[in-house]
């Protein structure tokens, strides 16, 4: 039986928020760029996680190229 591939949505923050995770910037320098707290960068990405099913940053990011989130 194929397996159903389950559609994520992903808000515009978190996909600016994906694509500087994927430039290398680290969550500090995220929220200098985003304008936004440091808290609110880590509660997005921990929330990226989840819907993701990833645990890390580099799965995260290749999980992200692979849904063709980022190009």
């Amino acid at each position: 039986m194929k397996e159903k591939k389950r559609e994520v949505k992903i808000t515009p923050r978190e996909r600016k928020l994906l694509e500087y995770i994927s430039a290398g910037y680290n969550d500090n320098e995220i929220a200098e760029l985003v304008d936004i707290s440091y808290y609110t960068v880590r509660t997005t990405f921990a929330r990226l996680l989840g819907k993701s099913g990833t645990v890390s940053r580099p799965h995260l990011v290749a999980w992200a190229y692979k849904e063709g989130i980022l190009k």
